[in-house]
């Protein structure tokens, strides 16, 4: 097995990068626990400045970053250059926060508690977001002392390196690592002494196994996962700004987000008027090259993607449901964009997450009704709802299974709010000061 860069859209390899090696796993090992030792006894002040060079550098390499994201997975272009800016975000406002989240806190009776940092943490992350899937896990760990062994998605190695490289280039220390392994040597890694927790975006299925591999040896995981988010648009709600969010929503990075809007539950008082105007917007939806800024919709990120997803359509389609437009092939790893209505209980449109260009319909009577088919997954990462209904946003709150919950905007991730889910889209937070607060030893301090 190696790692591939493979450019999607064109169907060409790029590069071709062997596995590491035993040896070369065990010496990035000893490298980082040199480092986390040289890392953890910088001040906070001296970490946050050397979070900033790297968000520096990050602005000032934006375009070939943001071409390189567009090249190994297909994200349109002027979307990797968000990407790129989202990440120097991430480090200025840590960079900015870091020394508040980790003041000590008093307790009554002489007691406070300090935060120190757990040591190497291993990174799993997948090819959707390359750059910010890591930045976003690694800046709030690295201000709190630790380092990151990563284990990066194995069609975005370039991306990969390009990160190991820049932060030490930026610190002068290997405090983001970086390693080409399978499966076989991440579990050794999970399982290694000098690991202390690991971190892990990807698939339900696989963080179920790297869940189970890490609770063995007692270590914390943080797990962000699947989902198949729900998009309630009530009847007192803004159509024209639930329509361009659920556009924006569903089709943004090729429909490839474990946040993206997925299911769009329409009051039925609109759902006519609804679908017409979607399928219509779905219709002019530009497609091609990634590279191109003008582009929305481009390449899926590998050929199987491609093919499990239009299973999924044909599936749902033979199970009942309509297919409204789209969902055919167009390349090795491209379909045209989809739209589904009717879905019936036996489509996986219903119960399953569909991770690219595929929107399904459902309309809705009753607020209980819209909550039913929100809450029917088994996923709970998301949830947007567009009303104007006060009592609504009540009852929402109260009974949404998720663990974010948007009214009147798409979900989205930032910096300042915590990012996370529930149910079968995993366990842990990431962002604001409660992801910085997952990899530190809270130690307890009392004095007589």
């Amino acid at each position: 097995m190696k790692y591939q860069s493979f450019d999607p859209y064109n169907q060409i390899l790029l590069h071709s990068f062997d596995l590491h090696t035993p040896a070369e796993i065990e010496k990035s090992i000893t490298q980082l626990n040199k480092t986390k030792k040289d890392w953890k006894i910088l001040s906070k002040n001296e970490r946050a400045k050397m979070i900033t060079k790297i968000g520096e550098g990050l602005t000032e390499n934006r375009e070939k970053f943001a071409k390189l994201i567009s090249l190994e997975m297909a994200k349109p272009y002027k979307e990797s250059l968000a990407e790129i800016d989202k990440c120097a975000l991430c480090c200025s406002y840590y960079a900015e926060n870091s020394d508040k989240f980790l003041v000590v806190e008093q307790l009554p009776r002489n007691a406070k508690i300090i935060f120190q940092p757990l040591g190497i943490i291993f990174g799993i992350f997948p090819w959707n977001y390359p750059f910010w899937q890591v930045f976003r896990a690694f800046v709030p760990m690295a201000l709190a002392g630790n380092v990151l062994m990563m284990k990066h998605a194995q069609n975005v190695p370039q991306c990969a390196m390009a990160m190991a490289e820049l932060v030490t280039e930026k610190t002068g220390l290997n405090v983001l690592q970086n390693v080409f392994a399978n499966a076989e040597t991440s579990k050794y890694l999970i399982e290694h002494k000098s690991i202390s927790a690991v971190t892990f975006t990807g698939s339900t299925h696989t963080g179920k196994i790297i869940s189970s591999i890490a609770s063995q040896s007692l270590k914390k995981s943080v797990l962000e996962l699947g989902g198949s988010d729900p998009f309630i648009l009530t009847e007192t709600g803004d159509f024209d700004a639930a329509l361009d969010a659920a556009i924006t929503g569903r089709y943004q990075n090729n429909g490839q987000s474990c946040v993206a809007a997925k299911r769009f539950i329409i009051h039925q008082s609109k759902y006519n008027k609804f679908k017409e105007a979607f399928v219509e917007r779905v219709q002019n939806l530009s497609i091609g090259d990634p590279i191109k800024e003008e582009k929305i919709l481009s390449a899926m990120a590998r050929p199987d993607l491609k093919d499990k997803l239009l299973q999924q359509i044909n599936d749902s389609v033979s199970a009942g449901s309509k297919l409204l437009i789209g969902g055919k092939s167009i390349s090795e790893t491209m379909i045209s964009p989809a739209v589904l209505e009717n879905i019936t209980p036996k489509s996986p449109a219903y119960f399953e997450e569909l991770f690219g260009p595929v929107a399904s319909l459902f309309s809705y009577n009753t607020k209980e009704e819209a909550l039913h088919i929100a809450n029917i997954t088994d996923f709970g990462l998301g949830s947007a709802v567009y009303t104007n209904d006060e009592n609504e946003k009540k009852y929402f709150i109260q009974e949404m299974e998720s663990g974010m919950l948007y009214f009147n905007q798409m979900v989205k991730s930032s910096a300042d709010w915590i990012f996370g889910g529930i149910k079968q889209s995993g366990h842990g937070r990431e962002l604001s000061h409660h992801g910085m607060m997952e990899f530190v030893n809270k130690k307890l301090l009392v004095n007589s």
